[in-house]
């Protein structure tokens, strides 16, 4: 979720969901947590389209940071049951993550 005036972006929420609490945050979750736990900002790879709370359509370009500063991140999960998990995301937990690829 994204809070943008005509100044630029105000605020960013990312929710990541998660079918059981304990499920895994694949390597490059763990990459963009960690830049966060690192002080970097965050690079957007794709465009992102969306729209306003007053329901226009807005865009996010490849080109776009996202300031670190301006992050919160969540996990949301239900375990499969009515009720529903949510957490804040502990990016500290990443600081030092360093991506081993499976050798088979």
């Amino acid at each position: 979720m994204v809070r943008q005036t005509p100044d630029g972006i105000e605020d960013i929420i990312i929710i990541e969901t998660k079918l059981s609490s304990g499920t895994s945050y694949t390597p490059r979750q763990k990459e963009g947590w960690k830049k966060l736990a690192n002080g970097e900002d965050l690079k957007l790879k794709y465009r992102a389209q969306g729209k306003s709370a007053s329901n226009k359509n807005v865009s996010l370009l490849e080109s776009d940071n996202l300031t670190n500063a301006k992050i919160k991140t969540y996990k949301v999960s239900d375990q499969g049951k009515a009720s529903i998990d949510i957490s804040e995301i502990s990016v500290n937990d990443y600081k030092g993550y360093i991506y081993k690829p499976n050798k088979n």
